[in-house]
């Protein structure tokens, strides 16, 4: 049996442009950061980006305040203090 020929560069492209976009994390993985180090926070923060690869998460928050006041899932709550 012999392998599938390897994927052209316009088929790889294609796939990724059908890739849906990732979503904001969720307040409990900011809160989760909050609990590192300031250093790791700020570089989850700053180093973190939405899935158009150029809003960071920082700057999500930043345009989207309120979605720190969202109460995390009730699984996670005691764990975060919601």
């Amino acid at each position: 049996m012999s392998s599938p020929p390897p994927r052209s560069a316009p088929a790889k492209a294609a796939r990724r442009l059908t890739r849906p976009p990732l979503l904001p994390p969720h307040p409990a993985s900011v809160l989760s950061a909050r609990s590192l180090s300031d250093e790791a926070h700020a570089s989850f923060l700053d180093q973190t980006f939405l899935g158009d690869r150029t809003t960071t998460i920082r700057e999500h928050l930043a345009r989207n305040p309120g979605l720190m006041d969202e109460e995390p899932p009730e699984h996670l709550r005691v764990r975060y203090g919601g």
